[in-house]
């Protein structure tokens, strides 16, 4: 899910490269003129206006909220509101049939720097398009590499719409990484060391199949242009819920008690508001916070495991697949066991399962399973997973 300079040098090839963007003369580059950074940095963050966190971490950045299309989705659920519709694509000005046109995207965005509208344009309908050629094209170059390989973990090509949600931006004058808090946004942002000016643009992703995915990029004027020197992207939305609905469920399983479903829905939302190394919602904290004091990880696994005292469960974790959300348990055994009993372990598993009545809203279960030598029990061992639908259980 994550794409970050360390995995992307790896992946992208050089020939992708066009020198020409590197002997371009700095007079026809937007952001080459000396004083265009300075005017930009002036214009989104007058003195008058800059508010600096009072956290001393934090004292010398500036956020601003360019533009924010779901703000809800960045404050506390409310039990008594409704999660807001995806919105619809912002969209190039009319050409016919309205007396009323439209602002283009540089049009609407003029005020941010030349060609700040037309590159966001671009970065959009690329992300949606899966067009890795033009991706290459827009990213920083140190954060290109020589191999080929770039992938989505996102909904690509025809049927898929796309949204800006939100834009910021960001002004560090000590040019550091630091997190910076957007006050009334309830959203760290993460800038990339180096630059006193970065943007962080939230697109959202709709499938064919109404999941909604979201995009984080993290924009730097950089030699004239803008490029993209960092991108995050996963879920928002999960068997067509977003976190807000998914934690307004776990507080209902949490009030009434059924706290081994209430944690892995707690869980669910918290991976759907998961933003890596580029940003982080206060709200994921309050979850991670509350199942610490409440719901405890190693007490949830401790349940979980009493269930099946001949055999040791070494790791838990709610699942997200497409059929929904189910369970992961690895189990550490004391030999190799063949495909066919593995199969009927994990059933045996499932049929226990099923008997709990929290496991009722779950669809599936996936066992992995670790050898005496693979201490290692974040990840299945040599014999791989098995993953069960509930539906497809074997009597």
């Amino acid at each position: 899910m994550l794409i970050d300079r360390k995995q992307l040098f790896s992946l992208f090839p050089l020939f992708f490269l066009l020198a020409a963007s590197h002997t371009i003369a700095a007079a026809q580059l937007p952001w080459a003129h000396k004083d265009q950074l300075p005017r930009t940095i002036q214009r989104l963050f007058p003195p008058a206006a800059q508010t600096p966190s009072p956290d001393k971490a934090h004292a010398t950045a500036s956020c601003r909220a360019i533009e924010m299309l779901r703000s809800s989705q960045l404050q506390e659920p409310s039990a008594n509101k409704e999660p807001s519709a995806a919105p619809k694509p912002f969209t190039a000005p009319q050409q016919s049939g309205s007396s009323q046109r439209s602002p283009s995207w540089e049009e609407r965005y003029q005020h941010i720097g030349p060609g700040f509208g037309s590159f966001l344009a671009t970065l959009t309908q690329t992300l949606a398009r899966g067009d890795r050629k033009t991706l290459l094209q827009l990213l920083h170059p140190r954060i290109r590499g020589p191999n080929e390989g770039l992938g989505f973990p996102w909904p690509v090509g025809k049927g898929v719409e796309a949204a800006i949600e939100g834009i910021w931006a960001t002004h560090r004058p000590d040019r550091s990484s630091k997190d910076t808090l957007c006050h009334g946004q309830n959203i760290y942002l993460s800038p990339q060391y180096g630059y006193p000016l970065q943007f962080f643009i939230w697109t959202s992703l709709t499938s064919q199949r109404g999941e909604i995915y979201r995009v984080m990029s993290v924009v730097v004027p950089f030699q004239g242009r803008l490029h993209v020197a960092a991108l995050h992207g996963g879920r928002w939305t999960h068997s067509g819920k977003d976190a807000e609905r998914w934690i307004m469920e776990a507080d209902g399983e949490f009030k009434n008690q059924h706290f081994m479903s209430a944690y892995i829905k707690y869980d669910v939302a918290r991976k759907l508001l998961y933003g890596a190394s580029h940003f982080r919602l206060v709200l994921e904290d309050k979850i991670k916070a509350f199942l610490k004091n409440h719901l405890s990880s190693e007490v949830w696994q401790s349940k979980l495991a009493a269930l099946f005292p001949q055999h040791r469960v070494v790791a838990a974790d709610s699942l997200l697949s497409k059929e929904g959300v189910g369970l992961m348990l690895r189990f550490a055994l004391p030999e190799e066991l063949s495909s066919t009993a593995i199969r009927a372990h994990c059933n045996e598993v499932l049929s226990t399962l099923k008997a709990q009545s929290w496991f009722a809203h779950l669809q599936s279960v996936r066992c992995g399973y670790n050898l005496p030598h693979e201490k290692n029990h974040k990840r299945d061992g040599l014999l791989g997973s098995i993953h069960l639908l509930k539906k497809n259980a074997s009597p």
